[in-house]
């Protein structure tokens, strides 16, 4: 793993007005039928939104929403994990729950990846399981209670750099109940996965490293937190994350040794207009998202929740499949096109932006009181999750494509 920094040309590969705009180039470019691959039709992004806000007022008849993020599957099955963990750990000052809180917040997006088909995760707690994403992040929250990532056995509630990189194999599969025997490459995978995490923590004490300890939260309390300060930007959450996490995600593209992220190259670019680089930085959206609520316990309010790229992922590109908005015109083959790959994140990422303005005027709400965040947790990604349990043909037509340049940390198999 290389320790370079990025240039100024290269880091605003990492800025969310950098992935806004690139998915923005692409949706237009593909609503003028100049993308081979997927024709767009806007005059069907009515029925996309209905689907969207039947979908919030189905789940939450109120409109009471919470954001998107790992602490709705912390929750799941009507438990209370955190509040119950935060009761019996106490907290000294809101620097130390933040410490907590962001530790966990971080994990639950790392853990966030493709998970062993057929896999779930025994629930004890609440006597249920629980696949895909959920299940992996209640594994890693179970494994957070344990004490595993912790270096300090009267401190279990922490993630150290150190406990990250010490990890073993069979400490991943017993922590995640995954049988060694079948699915032995992917706790391989895992383990590496955990310990770039520790890695990255590691080789950047400037940003991690707070009282002699190296923790993901660093980052947070070091640059992004003051107590009474005024609200921090979503915006600035974002890029400082990504920023921090860049070398966590190999697999897109790289300028020299230096890692990009979430960041893809287009192979055979179309037009000159289109960017030759599209980032889209999902796994640090997501912990964006994880850290509103943390800032808010801890007294600190996120502001511009609107801020950030639109979601591209399998169940939102479901969603405007679904609703007739995009039509994938290319043949489904064995090894997808990842130039079409990169096209439908993008226009999933644009349009996901868009239909939240046609949400809000089919609920009567403006930006303030259901800003995106809540418009992703009960509208877009679950209208997109129940559409692709009823129609699994489409929706495994659309994995097959996102596969094309999806790696192991991003989710688009589960």
């Amino acid at each position: 793993m290389s320790a370079d920094t990025p240039s100024s040309e290269m880091r605003d590969l990492f800025s969310a007005r950098a992935a806004r705009g690139a998915a923005r180039a692409i949706l237009d470019s593909a609503i003028s039928g100049d993308v081979a691959g997927l024709s767009v039709h806007p005059e069907a992004m009515a029925r996309a939104a209905e689907l969207a806000a039947d979908s919030m007022t189905n789940a939450y008849p109120d409109l009471q929403i919470p954001p998107c993020g790992c602490w709705r599957d912390f929750d799941i099955g009507d438990v209370p994990r955190w509040d119950v963990l935060a009761q019996a750990r106490g907290f000294s000052s809101p620097e130390d729950l933040l410490q907590v809180a962001g530790d966990l917040a971080l994990l639950g997006a790392i853990a966030a990846v493709r998970p062993p088909r057929g896999w779930h995760f025994e629930d004890g707690q609440s006597g249920m399981d629980f696949g895909g994403v959920t299940g992996l992040r209640l594994a890693a929250f179970s494994m957070f209670q344990s004490g595993m990532f912790s270096t300090r056995p009267a401190d279990p509630l922490r993630v150290d750099a150190d406990a990250l990189i010490r990890l073993e194999d069979n400490e991943i599969a017993a922590g995640f109940g995954v049988a060694e025997q079948q699915d032995g490459s992917w706790i391989a995978e895992m383990t590496r996965h955990l310990r770039r995490f520790g890695e990255t923590v590691g080789m950047r004490p400037d940003l991690f490293e707070r009282g002699g300890d190296l923790r993901p939260s660093g980052v947070v309390l070091n640059h992004l937190f003051d107590p009474g300060g005024a609200p921090v930007p979503l915006e600035t959450v974002f890029e400082t994350l990504v920023d921090a996490f860049a070398p966590l995600w190999p697999g897109g593209a790289q300028k020299g040794d230096v890692i990009l992220g979430d960041v893809w190259a287009r192979r055979a670019p179309q037009s000159q207009a289109l960017p030759d680089a599209v980032p889209f930085h999902s796994a640090p959206a997501d912990m964006a998202y994880g850290l509103i609520e943390p800032f808010a316990w801890a007294g600190r309010d996120v502001a511009d929740l609107d801020a950030l790229p639109g979601p591209s992922d399998a169940h939102h590109a479901m969603l405007f499949v679904s609703a007739g908005v995009v039509e994938l015109t290319g043949a489904v083959g064995v090894q997808p096109d990842i130039d079409t790959m990169i096209a439908l994140r993008a226009v999933t990422s644009a349009l996901s932006r868009d239909v939240a303005d046609t949400v809000r005027v089919k609920l009567g709400v403006d930006a303030a009181t259901m800003p995106l965040p809540c418009i992703i947790e009960a509208g877009t990604a679950r209208a997109g999750r129940d559409l692709a349990r009823q129609n699994p043909e489409p929706a495994q037509n659309i994995s097959k494509i996102l596969l094309a340049g999806s790696v192991f940390w991003l989710p688009f198999g589960a």
